[in-house]
């Protein structure tokens, strides 16, 4: 797609930043491959280790003027049991004059997404009322539907990552982790092939301490009906998020569901009540911790943010990077002790 972004003069988006820029850019090599006579293509990760996914569009049909229905059957492929995949692609080029595969490079998480997607759209098929003829290797292939993706609001993603399912392939799950329980599969094979990718959060969150953290909207000094907004140096020479009246009776967005995800904590060493910034990497919610709302665990973040595990320095600010998770409206669960093994790319 960013070879036909610069035929056409345009500047192409740049791949493996944005999962859903991706996902958007996946359908369209889709819908150019099946407009060229492919109805088969190959997804998988750009070194082609990890993982990957079968997918053959039956049809595609005209909901109105401008937007297109791809009907389609799928599998989802993983490394620790490729040979389903092979067999497709063997079965496909038997039938073929020409042995052409179309391959589509997606990364890991643009692949978990689109996955999540298919899955989502299989529920809303009768397997009674749409009749497939389906090949040998596609016997347990899911009957689908994949729709043009406009940009997506914070309520659209948090759907997404509501009841996702097995979080490799996005079937019923069966079982968590057994070590962090912060992740669900179908089965052992999902899980073995899940592995590389899930032990450095795994073992960041073993045996660690958490603690509830209240929050509020609220930073010292404000209150209800004043305008504000956050910004950080990276914001300068760019549009200044929103300004928002600040009202402490509207619970932050939860993109997140249940599922842990990564903040950042910020404090300082200015006179008057201390008080630590808390946010995500989407910036989906900007929220505070008071000292008043819980003095003596309080006491012990910033006592972690200044100390050896913490002690990222910047800005006349201390940070640091923990695991979290929604547990009400106002209050989040986090992992005070235990760095987070993942790479953190903020």
């Amino acid at each position: 797609m960013t070879q036909l972004a610069v035929q056409e003069g345009k500047d192409p988006a740049p791949l493996y930043v944005n999962a859903f820029t991706d996902v958007r850019q996946t359908l369209m090599a889709l819908a150019i491959n099946y407009q060229n006579g492919m109805k088969n293509s190959v997804v998988q990760d750009p070194k082609h280790e990890k993982c990957g996914g079968n997918i053959r569009i039956i049809d595609i049909y005209k909901i109105d003027d401008k937007t297109p229905l791809l009907l389609l059957l799928y599998q989802s492929v993983t490394a620790a049991n490729p040979t389903p995949g092979i067999r497709w692609i063997q079965e496909i080029c038997s039938r073929q004059a020409k042995h052409v595969m179309p391959n589509i490079n997606a990364s890991v998480l643009e692949q978990k997404l689109m996955l999540t997607i298919l899955d989502m759209n299989s529920k809303r098929l009768s397997p009674d009322t749409v009749f497939v003829d389906r090949m040998e290797s596609e016997k347990d292939f899911k009957l689908s539907f994949l729709l043009p993706i406009g940009p997506l609001t914070f309520e659209d993603i948090g759907k997404l990552n509501l009841n996702t399912g097995c979080v490799v392939c996005g079937g019923d799950t069966a079982s968590r982790c057994s070590q962090c329980q912060s992740v669900s599969y179908c089965g052992k094979e999902c899980q073995r092939a899940d592995w590389p990718s899930h032990k450095g959060m795994c073992r960041s969150l073993k045996d660690g301490t958490w603690h509830t953290i209240p929050m509020t909207t609220m930073m010292p000094g404000t209150t209800p009906g004043m305008v504000g907004t956050t910004f950080n140096r990276r914001d300068f020479g760019q549009s200044v998020p929103e300004a928002k009246v600040l009202d402490d009776t509207i619970p932050p967005q939860n993109v997140h569901g249940d599922k842990l995800f990564l903040i950042k904590m910020q404090t300082n060493r200015r006179p008057g009540e201390g008080h630590a910034l808390i946010y995500d990497r989407q910036r989906s919610f900007t929220t505070y911790f008071r000292e008043s709302r819980a003095p003596a665990v309080f006491k012990k973040f910033k006592e972690e943010i200044e100390g050896p595990r913490g002690g990222h320095f910047g800005g006349g600010m201390f940070k640091m990077y923990r695991w979290a998770k929604w547990i009400g409206d106002w209050e989040l669960s986090v992992c005070l002790d235990k760095e987070p093994q993942a790479d953190i790319i903020w």
